[in-house]
């Protein structure tokens, strides 16, 4: 986790939990505004499985972070809700955050809806 959020990596023997949805082109522009990509904190990448093609965002900074406090919660109430196994959740449980909320985004929901801090 860079920056203060999650991505992927490629790594030897290791897996990620995916959730599958269909999305229309209104639902892609809202989760490209959601992940940043006009700003460049993450880019889109189309993977291929089973000769579907399946969208996923990948952060550009690629460095180990630590995860904002409400953003792991928000990642674990999600494992939770989708019934991810024990030892996944454990693992994310794990992880030590930040200490701090996201300074640009409000997870106070507990993980339902999301949007962007104005001032």
């Amino acid at each position: 986790m860079g920056r203060g959020y999650a991505s992927i990596r490629n790594a030897v023997d290791k897996s990620t939990l995916t959730a599958i949805y269909k999305l229309t082109p209104e639902c892609e522009a809202s989760l490209d505004i959601q992940e940043s990509v006009s700003d460049g904190h993450y880019q889109k990448h189309y993977i291929n499985i089973n000769n579907i093609d399946h969208l996923i965002y990948i952060a550009r900074n690629t460095e180990n972070g630590v995860p904002y406090r409400d953003y792991k919660h928000r990642i674990l109430a999600g494992l939770k809700y989708r019934n991810a196994p024990d030892h996944y959740i454990a693992h994310f449980e794990q992880i030590e955050d930040s200490g701090k909320n996201s300074p640009d985004k409000d997870y106070s929901d507990g993980g339902g809806g999301l949007s962007r801090k104005t001032t």
